[in-house]
């Protein structure tokens, strides 16, 4: 079968991709080819800014090395946060939350020199409606961490959303 695409996981064998190191980059990406899967797309945490963009700068040093045909690539990065609920931030750092800001996530995509691919968003939170109009067509919009309704989840798929992150986890049960 094709090597399989592994577009959320935020570490393993004792390594976070939060870390920010290249071996909190290098050690899953190594576990992960070994487990058939060729391509990832490491998540991250809710932080700071400044901690948010060192993680993102050492993914993008981490996917310009030269191919290690023993390594998954870094196809892209999965922005897990911060624009997510309070209500249902799970183990995320509620301090470090923030509203949904199209120009913040445009500096951090700037940051990982593009590849953040793919950004959580709660859709009940002000000006995320807004925001996912504004960014639909620069990364995939996944809904998650959402206290969101029914109304307001479709609202967000209407305006460009195109995932749901955490599916009945750290959201409402199905009803």
């Amino acid at each position: 079968i094709p090597g399989l695409i592994d577009i959320h996981f935020h570490g393993c064998m004792g390594e976070d991709f939060c870390d920010g190191t290249m071996q909190a980059v290098e050690t899953p990406a190594r576990w992960e080819a070994q487990q058939g899967i060729t391509a990832i797309c490491p998540a991250t945490l809710t932080l700071p800014v400044e901690e948010l963009r060192h993680v993102l700068e050492t993914g993008a040093a981490f996917a310009g090395r030269a191919r290690e045909p023993q390594l998954a690539d870094l196809i892209g990065i999965n922005m897990e946060g911060p624009f997510i609920s309070h209500v249902k931030k799970g183990a995320q750092n509620g301090a470090w939350l923030h509203a949904p800001d199209a120009a913040m996530l445009r500096r951090l995509k700037e940051a990982s020199q593009g590849l953040v691919k793919l950004v959580a968003v709660a859709p009940e939170l002000p000006g995320a409606l807004d925001f996912i109009r504004a960014v639909k067509d620069e990364v995939t919009v996944s809904i998650a961490h959402t206290d969101a309704d029914y109304d307001k989840a479709l609202a967000a798929f209407q305006a460009g959303a195109k995932e749901v992150t955490h599916l009945f986890n750290a959201m409402n049960p199905f009803l």
